[in-house]
Parts: structure tokens; C-alpha cells; sequence
């Protein structure tokens, strides 16, 4: 493994980490709040997407293409869970039409 690899690697393991505090954070608060949530699933889509950036894949394989849509999924996660913190109720139905374009094009 290059010295890159294992660098993505590590990061993705931090990513990993941050998604168990959140997850653990909205354990010992004893409720799970939307916000928690979302920004758990953030943390774990992004690590998930950046771990599978190592070995690295050829443009266009199976694996990267699933790394780019999970790093889509992170963002619009992390999207989500800023916007029900300030109150707001963005429809999924938003977020599910934005990924399946998001799948579109990078299946093209």
C-alpha cells in the first residue's frame, strides 16, 4: 500500500469514528434527533465513499462509481441535517430526485 492509500485509509477511519460519536452522542441523550441522525449517516456515507477510493479503482468501475454516489449521499446528508437544525423540513422526495440524477450521470 503507497503512502496515498494509506493516508485515505486513515481518514476514512476517522470519518468512521465521527459517525459512532454522533451515533453515540444521540444514544446517551436518550432520543435520537433527526440532526444526530443525518449527521451520523454523513460521516458514515463519506467514510464508506473515501474507503472505497483505496485501493484505488479505475474511473468508471462498479466500486468507484459507488464511492462518487456515496460522497454525493454524504453531502446532501450533511445538507439535510443543517437545515432541520434550523427548522426546516426539506422534502426526501428532493433529496431522492437529486441522487437518482446524481446516479444518472455518473452512470453515463
Amino acid at each position: 500500500m503507497n503512502t496515498q492509500s494509506l493516508l485515505i485509509a486513515l481518514v476514512a477511519v476517522q470519518f468512521f469514528v465521527h459517525a459512532l460519536v454522533w451515533a453515540m452522542t444521540a444514544h446517551m441523550a436518550r432520543r435520537w434527533h433527526s440532526t444526530a441522525g443525518h449527521l451520523a449517516l454523513f460521516w458514515l456515507c463519506l467514510g464508506l465513499g473515501l474507503g472505497l477510493f483505496v485501493p484505488p479503482w479505475d474511473s468508471g468501475s462498479a466500486l468507484r462509481n459507488l464511492a462518487d454516489l456515496l460522497i454525493i449521499a454524504a453531502a446532501m446528508s450533511e445538507h439535510r441535517a443543517q437545515a432541520l437544525h434550523w427548522g426546516h423540513q426539506p422534502p426526501l422526495r428532493r433529496y431522492a430526485a437529486g441522487l437518482a440524477l446524481a446516479a444518472a450521470l455518473i452512470a453515463a
